[in-house]
């Protein structure tokens, strides 16, 4: 009885809601944008602040 209410925990715990999937793509355009408009020359922290945000926001 236990280990079957604790199934759908650990599955629901797993997913990646839609909402945070289209922020993450979005986010990922307007990266690719920024390097096309020399963002790495004008403002090269803020840039990286926004890849290691999106790279730690892909792995959590």
């Amino acid at each position: 009885m236990r280990f079957s209410l604790l199934i759908p925990l650990v599955l629901g715990a797993c997913a990646i809601p839609r909402g945070v999937l289209d922020t993450i793509d979005r986010t990922e355009t307007t990266l690719v944008m920024a390097h096309k408009v020399y963002a790495p020359l004008c403002a090269p922290e803020y840039l990286a602040n926004a890849e290691s945000h999106l790279d730690f926001t892909r792995v959590e």
